[in-house]
């Protein structure tokens, strides 16, 4: 019996905790252990299968299930998907304690997370509590949602998944998708993007999407993705908030938007600060006066009647 991980995550695992089971906060994680039993050679894995200590030949038939299921990805997935459940495995403890009792327990996690995992606590504890305690309440049933990717292709499987659910696991789950599909698109967006932010690792869903791109597009899309990197937490903010704020325009603002977009990208630097300089100088317009006979507003600056930023898509 093959049972996929993206279509059934949390039995595995369940299964990996319940075969490989490890204390929070030590080095090897069980999806460390079960990886390292992944690597042996093929007799000495289904030995190593076979003496695990579990009561439940069902758990142990999982384990050798998905072994054969990993064993057929190629080597960068199969790492890529064992890395992120190892990496949630030890992030998700420190998101719930109090920052100063967490540097005692950050000496196990390994060195190669250890650089993100601080990142992420920092940007972490800046958040709201509100916002923190509902990503920790929701991080799984968030987990379960993006495990089937997005489209119509994604919502077909997670129907398919939800009618072998037992009776009151499908209603329970099902009541937690009307509720969640019943919040503002807005509030859905930035949990959304909360969750990726703190939870995911992301480097092979990258290259998936880049993969899609003709040349051009790919080298400018890359080109971007290295400057937003190695911006500060805060300045990530204000990128992803202005792409908030551009999602939630109507067709003709975005058009308008996009319209003085480009014209601020064919400006000179020189032009744009004379375009500045005006805009946070020039006195309000006098009643009477129709708004757009005034100059179109540089994308980033402010309305200085209504008090609104113009969102850019703009880097410089």
């Amino acid at each position: 019996m093959i049972i996929q991980i993206r279509a059934n995550p949390v039995i595995f695992i369940t299964a990996v905790l319940v075969c490989f089971g490890s204390s929070a906060f030590c080095e090897n994680s069980p999806f460390a252990k079960f990886k390292q039993i992944l690597e042996l050679p093929e007799v000495k894995r289904e030995v190593a299968v076979e003496s695990l200590n579990v009561s439940s030949d069902k758990h142990r038939a999982i384990i050798s299930s998905k072994i054969k299921e990993y064993e057929a990805m190629s080597l960068n997935e199969r790492n890529h998907k064992l890395d992120a459940l190892d990496f949630r495995w030890h992030l998700l403890p420190l998101l719930k304690m109090e920052p100063a009792k967490r540097a005692d327990k950050l000496t196990a996690v390994p060195e190669r997370f250890r650089e993100d995992i601080l990142n992420r606590l920092n940007g972490w504890d800046k958040l709201d509590i509100q916002v923190r305690e509902s990503l920790i309440r929701n991080e799984s049933f968030f987990r379960y949602m993006s495990s089937f990717g997005r489209g119509s292709e994604s919502r077909a499987a997670m129907t398919n998944h939800l009618i072998k659910m037992p009776s009151k696991l499908r209603e329970n789950v099902e009541k937690r998708i009307i509720e969640w599909r019943g919040r503002q698109k807005s509030d859905r967006r930035k949990m959304k993007r909360h969750f990726h932010r703190f939870f995911d690792l992301q480097p092979i869903d990258q290259q998936k999407a880049l993969s899609h791109l003709s040349v051009r597009e790919r080298t400018k899309m890359e080109a971007s993705l290295i400057r937003f990197k190695s911006m500060t937490i805060e300045q990530r903010e204000i990128i992803l908030k202005s792409f908030d704020r551009l999602a939630d325009m109507s067709q003709v603002e975005r058009t308008a938007f996009f319209r003085n977009s480009q014209r601020w990208n064919e400006m000179s630097n020189v032009e744009r600060k004379q375009w500045r300089t005006l805009v946070t100088k020039m006195p309000p317009l006098p009643p009477g006066f129709e708004k757009e006979t005034s100059p179109p507003l540089p994308p980033g600056m402010s309305d200085p009647v209504s008090g609104q930023t113009v969102v850019t898509n703009s880097l410089r």
